[in-house]
């Protein structure tokens, strides 16, 4: 994806073409429905480990905070992707939620 052709920045990976779609249509991620410590650990947690996350079920509906954020649409897509989930994760009220979300219903339809 190219960001700005005069500068020829090139925007490469999913969790970097999804901050940035975020940004561009204030998708919840640091739009004014999230306050400044969820937009830090939104972006710490996409930040960390390369974009391998690991999953531990959530004490509340979402990954952070009371409301989805990109943290949960990435590690759902990237969940989603993997061929062979365990029980726990599959099973989990958190990863339910997100697969019964139109969004990722209609994401799931488009790569099945």
């Amino acid at each position: 994806m190219l960001l700005a052709p005069s500068e020829q920045s090139i925007l490469v990976g999913e969790i970097s073409i999804l901050r940035y779609l975020s940004r561009l249509f204030s998708w919840g991620y640091d739009g004014s429905n999230l306050n400044e410590i969820q937009v830090a650990l939104t972006d710490q947690f996409l930040s960390s480990n390369n974009g391998q996350f690991q999953f531990d079920q959530p004490k509340s509906k979402w990954l952070i905070g009371d409301q989805m954020t990109l943290a949960d649409l990435v590690l759902w897509a990237q969940l989603k992707q993997q061929q062979n989930l365990s029980a726990s994760i599959s099973g989990s009220a958190w990863f339910k939620g997100m697969n019964d979300l139109r969004y990722c219903q209609a994401a799931s339809s488009l790569v099945n």
